[in-house]
């Protein structure tokens, strides 16, 4: 929980609703199937795993950047 408000203070939304300008929301979500690689969490349906506030960080900038997601490193 401490990573997902991490995520959430980096993108300025609050967890289960919908950023302001529109751009972003953040929810919690059941099982994924991938706890195994945990923590992880999906944007879009694209898995991301062994989250830590440093790929956290990375992730932020490309999603600010627009960079589209099939281009994300794994």
């Amino acid at each position: 929980q401490d990573l997902m408000s991490y995520f959430a203070s980096q993108l300025h939304v609050t967890i289960g609703e919908l950023r302001a300008d529109g751009l972003f929301s953040l929810n919690n979500t059941s099982c994924s199937g991938i706890c195994d690689q945990g923590p992880a969490g999906l944007v879009n349906g694209h898995a991301l795993t062994h989250l830590d506030p440093v790929r956290v960080d990375a992730i932020v900038i490309l999603i600010y950047q627009q960079v589209p997601i099939a281009q994300w490193p794994a």
